[in-house]
């Protein structure tokens, strides 16, 4: 199970929900590997897809999809994930390396995700979220079956809501929540 580890700052029931929807993406794509990336503050829909900016100014969003170009300072935390057999199960590993490092933003149009690990799920959430009261939630799958690429923004007013859906249906991402939540296993805080 692709564990969230909830930090005082983030809305408890947003985190759960990031999880759940997590776990149901993960069982649904069956990746090799998951990295999941915590971005410090909330971006939005404009990410999706985002490639970088040629000549400093212009902003590309390019086909085939790039990791997006979020600067390493905004970067809380990584983890990953790898699917191993024996234990019917993902497990975390450390010594991968860093997505979002120091470069300049053209030099990204480049890192296409086709070219890197053949079957990973990348996922980047918001922290904060307990403040704003608003979230967001990014996933780029690429596997040997699919290539997909999404975006959900949440908001809460005492219940924590999807508020916007980018290339993917609401039924879909209920249907992922459902999935991780009939994972064992529970939400550390």
């Amino acid at each position: 199970m692709i564990e969230i580890i909830a930090c005082e700052n983030d809305g408890t029931h947003y985190i759960e929900a990031v999880q759940n929807i997590i776990n149901g993406a993960a069982t649904a794509y069956q990746p090799g590997g998951v990295y999941v990336v915590k971005i410090k503050g909330w971006f939005d829909h404009k990410w999706l897809g985002f490639s970088g900016k040629r000549l400093g100014a212009v902003g590309v969003w390019k086909h085939p999809l790039t990791l997006p170009p979020f600067h390493p300072h905004r970067v809380q935390s990584q983890k990953c994930y790898a699917w191993r057999p024996s234990t019917q199960d993902y497990e975390r590993f450390d010594w991968a390396a860093r997505l979002h490092i120091y470069q300049e933003s053209s030099q990204n149009l480049r890192r296409e995700i086709r070219r890197r690990k053949p079957s990973v799920l990348y996922v980047w959430y918001c922290s904060d979220t307990a403040r704003t009261q608003r979230g967001s939630l990014m996933v780029y799958a690429h596997t040997k079956r699919d290539q997909a690429a999404w975006f959900i923004s949440f908001y809460s007013n005492n219940q924590w809501r999807s508020r916007q859906a980018e290339e993917i249906s609401v039924e879909r991402i209920a249907n992922f929540e459902a999935m991780g939540q009939s994972i064992k296993g529970e939400l550390i805080i």
